[in-house]
This record gives C-alpha cells, sequence and structure tokens, in this order.
C-alpha cells in the first residue's frame, strides 16, 4: 500500500538554488527552487511523497481475517464484536428487512458497491439457505484487489466465475460445509489469483498438498504491491490463527 503526505525541508534546500534529491527513510524527494529576479524571491517547491507501507494479513480463526495498511484495517467475519475494523465485511448475515444501501459505510453485510476511508467495496451475492445471506466482497484497496469468497461450497461458474477472475488476493474457506481441497483447488486455477489464504477447521495441510506446496503456517502475510508483481504462478499461504 501507498501512503502519502508532504515533506517540510529545511532551509538548507534553499541554497541548492536547483533541482535536490532528499532520501530519508527510503522515501525519495525532488525538491525544486524556483527564482523570481522580478520580485527577488526563491520558492521550494514541495512535491507529494510517499511511504510504501507493507500490508499485513493475520488470521483470526474461523472464517475471521484482518488486513491491515497503516492505520487502516479491514476486518472479515469477525466472531465477536469486540474486534473493530475501519470497514467491517461480513460475508454470512440474516436476509435484511429491506435492500442494503450502497455508499459510504463502516460495516458491509450484503450486495452493492460501497466506499469507505479509500477503501472501494463490491459485494455480489451468492447462493445461500433461506432466511441468510451469503456474500462475496471484491475489495480494491489502493493498487492491490482482494477477494474474500467466505461461505462458498461449491466451484464458481458462468457470470460469478467471469465477476471474481483475476484478483491479486483470494480468501476461501476449507472444510466441513465450506470448499473441499478439490474444489478450492478448482476455484484457484479458474481465477488464477497471485495469492491464495485459506480459512480452515483443523489443518491445510491437506490443502497444501492439493496445491503442490509443502510449506508450514506463518504468523502474518506481510506483503508490497511489488512482492506480488514479482510471483510466477500462485502462491498458497497458510497463516496459524492468532
Amino acid at each position: 500500500m501507498t501512503a502519502c503526505g508532504r515533506w517540510n525541508m529545511s532551509g538548507a534546500a534553499y541554497a541548492a538554488r536547483g533541482a535536490k534529491i532528499v532520501t530519508a527513510n527510503n522515501v525519495e524527494m525532488n525538491v525544486r527552487i524556483l527564482y523570481f529576479p522580478q520580485y527577488n524571491t526563491l520558492l521550494e517547491i514541495h512535491p507529494i511523497f510517499c511511504y510504501d507501507i507493507p500490508v499485513v494479513i493475520t488470521y483470526l480463526g474461523e472464517g475471521s481475517f484482518r488486513i491491515q495498511s497503516g492505520e487502516v484495517s479491514i476486518l472479515v467475519d469477525p466472531a465477536s464484536n469486540r474486534l473493530k475494523g475501519d470497514v467491517v465485511l461480513k460475508t454470512d448475515a440474516e436476509m435484511p428487512a429491506s435492500d442494503a444501501e450502497s455508499g459510504p459505510q463502516t460495516e458491509i453485510a450484503f450486495s452493492g458497491e460501497y466506499e469507505s476511508k479509500g477503501i472501494e467495496v463490491r459485494g455480489i451475492p451468492l447462493n445461500a439457505k433461506p432466511g441468510r445471506v451469503h456474500t462475496a466482497y471484491l475489495v480494491r484497496w489502493e493498487d492491490v484487489l482482494f477477494l474474500f469468497l467466505g461461505p462458498l461450497g461449491k466451484s464458481l461458474e458462468g457470470e460469478l466465475l467471469e465477476k471474481l477472475s483475476e484478483p491479486d488476493v483470494v480468501f476461501l474457506r476449507l472444510g466441513g460445509k465450506y470448499l473441499s481441497d478439490e474444489a478450492a483447488e478448482k476455484i484457484v486455477r479458474q481465477i488464477e489469483p497471485k495469492v491464495v489464504i485459506p480459512a480452515y477447521e483443523k489443518s491445510p495441510a491437506s490443502f497444501l498438498k492439493e496445491m503442490g506446496e509443502s510449506g508450514g503456517l506463518e504468523e502474518k502475510f506481510v506483503f508490497r504491491k511489488k512482492d506480488l508483481e514479482a510471483l510466477q504462478g500462485t502462491k498458497t499461504i497458510a497463516l496459524k490463527p492468532a
């Protein structure tokens, strides 16, 4: 993720009388000094600078994840109301009494298009039991496209598959009433993400084997956009519950 602000230069930059590169904390800035002879004045131009802030993904157990970048976080399917996030996504909810409203929201449980704190969310309805609403979410945050499949219990087909194809990072749920290892592997091949992160009941070992990987569980997944761009094929990341 990228966070931007303005850098307050010291007076020493005025002596440069032209372009000067300043590097601090891995931030590169180009500060230009302009001279206006008619006013005998120097003007210092401060460009916007950006920090390359990593994304941190934490698995909270069951189907719940936290995605954090800087001070902003997305919380997905929290098991407790004590857990807080700037945007909260619920993939399984009771049928609403009326249609949900699109627009700025902090808690999202139904299909529609939403925006909050620079996070763009598109909810796409999935099949559900009577009285329940199941929703998949495509989330665009800065330059990364996340896909949360929630309680999906079968393979993607037709128009739904087209809507959900080619995310950068996909989250899916394994075991029991959710996806089998084989169905999950098929979905991954269909939508071709850069990274897949499973939620699981006991162990993701059989899914890792299905995906042709043998790595252990990681505490967190920390990445930047450039890390995703460097990946060849799909990488499976299995996380320990926090």
